[in-house]
């Protein structure tokens, strides 16, 4: 009779560890997925605010203009017959600016592994055999296995995404090129 208590017991000190290890990866995961999502929503945000920021130094003249106007330079287009300062406030400062030609850029982002610092792989080296040493006392067959020397990393490789030329500073055309024509000779 004893036995079977002491197994109910452990039975159910058994469950509640699982749930309790359930639980604390979701609290661990809920965290993540929150700062995931307000990253991303304040990198949504920075253009947005940016271009806000444009039309509150510039007020007054943003007011002056018709509501659909307004609307496609809150939204952050262009159409021809726009002023510079219409442009300007839609789209922000161009990469390239002549009297008739404005030219703006876009990021094609790619992942690329790198090696880490010697730093960063030294202090991840001891720390694994650190932990190796500890396995080795316990456990004889243990192996040591190094870290990963490399690392992901993510970079913009511009390109130009538009031209706009003016006349009279007025948008007289749009132009996509076909083909990307790359500012960046490779990926830096």
């Amino acid at each position: 009779m004893a036995r079977s208590t002491n197994n109910r017991k452990s039975e159910s000190y058994a469950n509640t560890s699982a749930i309790n290890g359930r639980c604390s990866f979701v609290v661990l995961k809920i965290p993540v997925v929150c700062f995931l999502c307000i990253s991303i929503l304040l990198l949504a945000g920075c253009v947005y605010l940016e271009r806000e920021g444009r039309i509150y130094r510039h007020k007054e003249e943003f007011n002056s203009y018709p509501a659909e106007v307004q609307r496609w330079i809150k939204e952050g287009f262009v159409k021809k017959g726009f002023t510079e300062t219409q442009v300007y406030l839609a789209l922000g400062h161009p990469w390239s600016k002549t009297d008739t030609k404005w030219t703006y850029t876009a990021c094609d982002y790619r992942t690329f592994m790198v090696p880490k610092s010697e730093d960063t792989y030294r202090s991840e080296f001891e720390s694994a055999w650190k932990n190796y040493l500890k396995w080795k006392k316990k456990d004889k067959d243990a192996v040591f296995i190094p870290p990963d020397p490399w690392k992901e990393e993510r970079r913009c490789r511009r390109y130009i995404s538009k031209n706009l030329l003016f006349k009279d500073g007025i948008l007289a055309e749009e132009n996509w090129p076909e083909e990307k024509f790359w500012i960046d000779d490779d990926y830096h």
